[in-house]
């Protein structure tokens, strides 16, 4: 049955070749809806606008599902239209075999005649589809709806302006562009341009399309006629491209006097879940004509409290309606809500009378409501924080942010969340409605006492997806009522003997009545960043004691990392109020380089560093070399083999009251001697292929502004881009020269290569691989062969092919039967039929053939091909 039904297609195509009247499509789409998800049901509409006067009706339209098969789907609707137009709608449903990525297209000669940026329209087959995406991570998904029809009429000299008007039911989000029209296949029509070309006028003649809201503007068309546009709507889910909608849409331009009505402008809105938008829209026609005033649009097709426009208005010159909306917690979603409001008016008086239109476009962001009554309780090195949950029951967890110090920051329902620029930073989330209770430590680091922080929460809405409004600021300061480690310098630098110093901040607002003293701090090091392996240190006596030298350290070859805890030191009762947060020294280390030393280094400390003094020896003292923000510094133009020493001195803040800033902090000495160690540059490679040499061509120069020094190149191939690379030749130079490499006896013109360039030092560039995937596969079929025992053109064979992977041949009677097939690029067909092995009687064969060949990605399609084989004297035995 597929068979036939292709059979039946390409029987269409040769009619419409001969000039028969089967020229008919305007416009269309094909949309899809889920019924169901296992097994994944889906129901699909296609909607095609044709010429009422063809005789090409369409009863039925072949709908192909991407998977293999097809259906032949009845028409279940025709309305008339006016301008020789009909309205035609198919309907099918589809249950698909599993995950995947499905195509699903309608074929149908042909488009109608004279459109003028479609060469020879007339014998264009007319081409629609769309994309569909089955997954199990992906949920129930459905198409966008086009709520505006795909025909419309412009006037000539004026602006022409139409939207598709999609609503997602699932709110995913849409985007919006312009691609060329297809036919059979989905391919470019051939010589396809937009209508903007005619005439081409790079000023007063241009098309444009909205990709965020989908307003489509041509200002001004210059030429009349009947002219084909395809706008691909794409539908996003969390960042990822789940399918897509190719509308194929036709546009008339009249060279009429009318005058198109106009809409006054409408400002978007950004409402809060439960606000009401009400305004006015008014439309106006110059002329003054009748004008109808309509609206479409999400607002309105929303199951739950929907959007109110009273329609169709009309009225003579001005036309006036109120669009009335209650959002509810049900309309709370990522993507905005688009209304589309269209004024049509009566057309000319005179022939022709086209009537023209003015769309404007509303975007209304619903947003969610805000947390309220947030508090926030400092407890030791960390804030409690409680909120009451937002109004919206649809909440289904909790962002919290912080900064440093109490802000001004005023929540925008047009920017819900918490912007960047704010100065705030997520530090946790917390999942259910009542979950609203949010202790913030810092990541268990603690915060910093004295310090002051404020804080925000946003409530998260369709299933924690999208952010609603921040709730009100709460700023509060923790209690300096522990020690704070400020300095963790580096005093000498030895593999044995080095010296640090340890300094602490003491702290200002003890609870002196519960704890009257004395007190005592005891302090902790371990080697290494973060405090692995904290052994006790030392003790000091008295609360104003804050310094410590811990000596005979490897500061030569390790960080080292404090920690001071505060104790009540009563005789009998020592009590633990409080411990600093881990610091730790800072550590430089030096990559050598070609004439180059790179510093960087790290340190892991409660306090930020927002500057560092790098430091070099002149051979009598360290003196400071240059002020950088970033924990890294290249020290160019020294002399390779020579010895350098650096340390780093870092500048820090708490940004809190009663703490010094800035706090100094040495690295310890560390030297470096500069070598040769940069490869050259890579050399710059093109590819040139040659199909009948079976040969690539490899060309290189090596960039001018690189090192000079070049002793050999090396070629490297692999056949794809995953593959290893293997050396396929070498050869010396002195410098670098302009080269070229031969790689031939190829089975297929096709492979990655990489040059590389070596220097004295056996520093080797990196391999920058340059692909060629040429597609110079030739398959030519025969019409005719002769399988009548003569050794001459017995076996139906192609012609002299080249880099053919495998073919699928298969071959029909006249009756759609399958009498033989093979993968055999050479075919060697005998004539007979495959499964019983008679002779085939002479006549004429219908084939489809796919051609594949090698390419980057491995095996892939290069062509279908399909025609006739004639079958002349066949083979019969000599009669006894």
């Amino acid at each position: 049955m597929v068979v036939m039904r292709l059979l039946a297609v390409f029987f269409l195509l040769l009619l419409a070749s001969t000039g028969v009247m089967a020229t008919h499509n305007r416009a269309g789409e094909i949309t899809y809806r889920q019924i169901s998800k296992s097994p994944p049901i889906y129901e699909f509409t296609i909607v095609t606008y044709t010429k009422s006067s063809s005789q090409a009706n369409r009863p039925e339209l072949e709908l192909y599902y991407g998977d293999g098969t097809l259906d032949s789907v009845k028409r279940d609707t025709i309305i008339k239209l006016p301008d020789d137009m009909q309205r035609n709608e198919y309907t099918a449903v589809h249950t698909f075999g599993g995950s995947g990525v499905y195509t699903i297209s309608v074929t149908d000669p042909n488009r109608n005649q004279g459109i003028v940026n479609i060469t020879n329209s007339v014998n264009v087959v007319f081409y629609i589809e769309t994309m569909l995406t089955i997954s199990p991570f992906l949920g129930f998904n459905n198409t966008p709806i086009l709520l505006n029809p795909p025909v419309d009429n412009a006037n000539i000299n004026q602006i022409f302006i139409h939207n598709p008007n999609a609503y997602d039911p699932d709110g995913d989000s849409l985007s919006y562009r312009l691609v060329n029209c297809k036919q059979d296949g989905g391919v470019d029509i051939p010589g396809y341009a937009l209508p903007s070309q005619f005439p081409y006028d790079p000023v007063n003649n241009l098309v444009s399309l909205d990709a965020i809201t989908g307003d489509f503007v041509w200002n001004s068309p210059k030429q009349t006629g009947e002219y084909n546009i395809a706008i691909l709507i794409e539908e996003w889910r969390n960042g990822v491209r789940i399918g897509y909608v190719l509308r194929d849409m036709q546009i008339d331009v009249y060279p009429s006097s009318n005058i198109a009505p106009d809409i006054a402008p409408l400002p978007d809105f950004c409402v809060m879940a439960g606000d009401t938008i009400e305004f006015d829209v008014t439309a106006t026609d110059p002329d003054s004509h009748s004008i109808t005033l309509t609206g479409t649009g999400g607002p309105m097709q929303v199951d739950t409290l929907p959007a109110d426009f009273p329609q169709p208005i009309n009225a003579i010159n001005t036309v006036s309606s109120t669009f009335r909306w209650v959002t509810g917690c049900a309309h709370i979603r990522n993507q905005f809500y688009e209304m589309v409001f269209k004024a049509e008016d009566q057309g000319s008086s005179k022939p022709p009378w086209p009537k023209l239109v003015d769309m404007e476009t509303v975007l209304i962001t619903v947003v969610g409501p805000p947390p309220t009554n947030l508090t926030a309780a400092p407890i030791g090195s960390s804030m409690e924080l409680n909120w009451s949950p937002p109004s919206c029951g649809e909440a289904t967890g909790y962002r919290i942010y912080r900064k440093t110090g109490c802000g001004t920051f005023v929540p925008d329902p047009c920017t819900p969340g918490v912007p960047a620029s704010s100065g705030y930073v997520l530090v946790g989330e917390t999942n259910g409605f009542l979950n609203t209770t949010f202790v913030d430590n810092n990541g268990g680091a603690g915060l910093v006492p004295g310090s002051n922080y404020s804080y925000v929460v946003v409530a998260l809405y369709d299933n924690g997806t999208t952010p609603g409004i921040a709730s009100e600021e709460a700023c509060q300061k923790l209690k300096k009522d522990i020690p704070i480690i400020t300095r963790v310098d580096v005093r000498s630098t030895d593999v044995s003997t080095g010296d640090i110093y340890l300094e602490w901040s003491k702290p200002s607002e003890l609870d002196t009545i519960t704890f009257p003293g004395p007190y005592k701090y005891l302090i902790y090091g371990s080697d290494g960043f973060f405090g692995a392996n904290l052994q006790l240190l030392d003790s000091t006596l008295t609360l104003n004691d804050t310094s410590y030298i811990q000596s005979f350290l490897n500061t030569d070859q390790l960080p080292y990392s404090f920690r001071v805890d505060l104790y009540y030191d009563a005789p009998g009762n020592r009590t633990l109020l409080g411990s600093t947060q881990i610091a730790s020294s800072v550590f430089l280390s030096i990559a050598a380089g070609d004439n180059r030393l790179q510093l960087s280094w790290e340190e892991h400390v409660p306090w930020g560093n927002p500057l560092y003094v790098v430091h070099k020896w002149n051979g009598t003292v360290f003196v400071p070399l240059d002020t950088v923000t970033t924990p890294t510094y290249v020290d160019n133009g020294l002399v390779n083999g020579a010895s350098y020493c650096y340390k780093i001195e870092a500048l820090g803040t708490y940004n809190a009251q009663g703490i010094t800033s800035p706090l100094i902090n040495f690295s310890e000495e560390e030297c470096g001697s500069p070598i040769d160690t940069v490869p050259p540059c890579s050399p710059l490679l093109t590819i040139t292929g040659d199909c009948d040499g079976a040969s690539n061509t490899l060309s290189w120069t090596y960039p001018t502004t690189c090192e000079q020094e070049v002793l050999e190149y090396r070629i490297y191939f692999a056949s794809s881009p995953d593959e290893p690379y293997s050396l396929i030749g070498s050869y010396p130079v002195n410098g670098p020269v302009d080269s070229t490499f031969i790689h031939g006896g190829l089975t297929a013109i096709t492979g990655c290569y990489a040059v590389t360039a070596l220097d004295s030092f056996q520093n080797e560039s990196i391999k920058t691989p340059v692909c060629i995937d040429s597609t110079c596969t030739e398959y030519v079929l025969p019409n005719v062969f002769t399988p009548n025992g003569d050794s001459y053109n017995d076996y139906y064979i192609p012609f002299p092919y080249k880099f053919v992977e495998r073919v699928d041949m298969k071959i029909y009677n006249r009756w759609g039967q399958l009498i033989f097939e093979t993968e055999d690029p050479d075919i060697r067909w005998n004539g007979k039929i495959q499964s019983s092995g008679n002779p085939c009687t002479e006549g004429v064969y219908y084939y489809i053939c796919k051609v594949y060949r090698h390419s980057l990605e491995g095996e892939m399609l290069h062509d279908t091909l399909k025609g006739y084989i004639q079958l002349i004297g066949q083979y019969k035995p000599a009669s006894k």
